[in-house]
């Protein structure tokens, strides 16, 4: 619960509440009124169910331990895309090592672990994604896999509409790709995916209207409201930068993929040999082009990592047929070498980093602190300089009738229990907040936002340094008995 909009999550709780209560309409309004992503609602509703298991014993949703069931399903999603990821990877090199090694890099980058943490639809939606590229790729493109593949594609942008630019990359990729066998198939294959696609598009909008709400209108809402929490002058740079900032050697080793990719896709271009390797990376690449433009000219979206999460699965994907194509025999085990080298020390240097940072929510709920029995003065945030930031509430109890494991303690003071929404300046200073003399510390970690992959998540380039190079910590305090809260107030704003 980093995330405000980890908070979606909960929509399919309340969806599954007022299907049991009888009401419909209620059921589909909390499918409708979720930032266009209702797909993401009902394939959680089954999520939610499980839950109801805990809640009946006591443990409200939001407790920690039952978010469990759904943390785990977060996993199990990874390792579907990690599986369609080697099948796909197959198909498009032929070579069993070269796949295993480019899987192996895609399965400990940054970006590929970092949302399993967390209540969010990302991970599912290219999962979905990956699947209707793996469906397209594994056999002859007949009419009834074009169907699937453009549910799936469908399916994926009712998950998470930010993937959009995905769905011309799968619809035309596979168009392509069989255009050399049959132009008429190709043709027939596009005009069915489109169908498929439409169809399942226009089965969510009458769904949210049901509910009260347009799912397009909702679509294009999202779209005009990322404009801040970023920059849009770093359109082009942002993908090589996040890169080269968190994914340090193993980025690198990608970014070299893709430009031995191309070069290899000119050779085969002006050969007129063209492979479904090469299809897929002029598409992948006009349409980070186009995303990049989107923010650097055109100034409609910015940049998030969770936007180009695509990117890095398909960058991987480049590696893989490029290690098996360009490759010479005799340095073949060399390279590899040197690649998996890479990903081992990269994900060494970051996990154990990744492993140890301090979220509110969950520290809150360690120490047994409820935020709703501490007076306004007793939280305060470091984070705040310039734009706006949320402080987070405890989440829920493990025992709803004895509030169990929160105590009534009310003489603490929190700092930076708090996120980093839509920074548009810096923070302040890190540790500019002082405790009261013969304050008692408690505890002390590291603010999940120093993490460097979380700063390119809708923070502008200067905070993004700031929270980078500041020692940016999670500290509670246990106050002096004798001292009240208006004193604690003097004390830290002096």
């Amino acid at each position: 619960m980093a995330f405000v909009d980890e908070t979606w999550y909960f929509k399919s709780v309340l969806a599954l509440q007022a299907l049991r209560a009888g009401q419909l309409h209620l059921a589909l309004w909390h499918v409708a009124t979720t930032v266009a992503r209702p797909g993401a609602v009902l394939v959680r509703l089954p999520i939610a169910a499980l839950q109801a298991i805990p809640l009946a014993l006591g443990v409200a949703a939001s407790n920690p331990r039952s978010l469990l069931i759904a943390q785990s399903v977060n996993v199990g999603v990874s390792l579907a895309t990690l599986f369609f990821f080697f099948e796909i990877g197959l198909v498009l090199s032929g070579d069993v090592a070269s796949t295993a090694i480019a899987a192996v890099v895609y399965a400990l980058l940054v970006n590929t672990n970092l949302y399993i943490r967390h209540l969010l639809p990302y991970d599912l939606a290219l999962c979905f994604g990956a699947c209707a590229l793996w469906l397209g790729l594994k056999g002859p493109l007949t009419t009834r896999r074009a169907f699937g593949v453009g549910l799936l594609a469908g399916a994926m942008m009712t998950v998470y509409p930010g993937y959009y630019l995905l769905v011309p990359i799968i619809g035309a990729g596979l168009a392509l790709h069989t255009w050399h066998q049959s132009p008429r198939r190709a043709f027939e294959a596009a005009a069915t995916f489109a169908l498929a696609f439409s169809l399942l598009i226009a089965s969510t909008e009458w769904l949210c209207r049901a509910g009260g709400v347009s799912y397009l209108s909702s679509a294009r809402t999202l779209s005009r409201e990322i404009t801040t929490g970023g920059a849009f002058d770093e359109g082009w740079t942002f993908l090589p930068e996040y890169l080269l900032r968190v994914e340090h050697l193993p980025g690198l080793v990608l970014l070299v993929g893709a430009l031995a990719t191309f070069c290899l896709t000119a050779v085969r271009v002006w050969r007129g040999r063209m492979r479904a390797i090469d299809w897929l990376a002029l598409l992948a690449t006009a349409g980070w082009m186009w995303q990049a433009a989107d923010s650097a000219h055109w100034h409609h979206m910015v940049v998030y990592g969770r936007l180009i999460h695509p990117w890095l699965l398909l960058l991987a994907l480049m590696l893989a047929g490029t290690m098996a194509t360009c490759i010479p025999g005799r340095l073949r085990a060399a390279t590899f070498a040197v690649v998996l080298s890479a990903a081992l020390i990269s994900f060494a240097s970051w996990s154990g980093r990744y492993y140890g940072l301090a979220y509110p929510s969950d520290t809150l709920y360690a120490l047994g602190i409820d935020t709703a029995r501490l007076p306004g003065d007793h939280r305060m945030c470091e984070l705040r300089d310039g734009g706006y930031y949320s402080m987070t509430a405890s989440p829920g109890a493990l025992n709803r009738r004895t509030g169990y494991p929160y105590t009534s303690h009310a003489n603490l003071l929190l700092v930076n229990f708090c996120q980093p929404i839509g920074i548009t300046g810096t923070p302040l200073p890190a540790r500019s907040l002082a405790a009261p003399t013969r304050a008692v510390l408690i505890f002390d970690g590291p603010h999940w936002a120093t993490f460097p992959a979380y700063g390119f998540e809708g923070v502008p380039p200067k905070a993004r340094t700031a929270l980078r190079n500041g020692d940016y910590r999670l500290r509670a305090y246990r106050l002096p008995e004798t001292r009240s809260s208006s004193a604690t107030g003097e004390s830290l704003s002096n």
